[in-house]
């Protein structure tokens, strides 16, 4: 992730995953993420958070509110 001039401050690895936080905050997103190579990107309806990760795997729910 970088800065708007262009300054990494964080590097996202192979499983890694963001923008979960303002779903379940009910927020809106402040930040963008630029990727420097070529990546698999999978996207989540909002409605497999709240009906199936907060529900069927409670122990993964926390590790990301964490």
């Amino acid at each position: 992730m970088k800065t708007e001039d262009g300054i990494s401050f964080a590097t996202l690895h192979d499983g890694s995953y963001f923008g979960e936080i303002e779903i379940i905050r009910k927020t809106y997103r402040e930040f963008s993420v630029v990727s420097d190579t070529h990546c698999v990107l999978i996207t989540l309806k909002k409605s497999i958070i709240y009906e199936d990760i907060i529900l069927n795997h409670s122990d993964f729910f926390n590790t990301m509110i964490q």
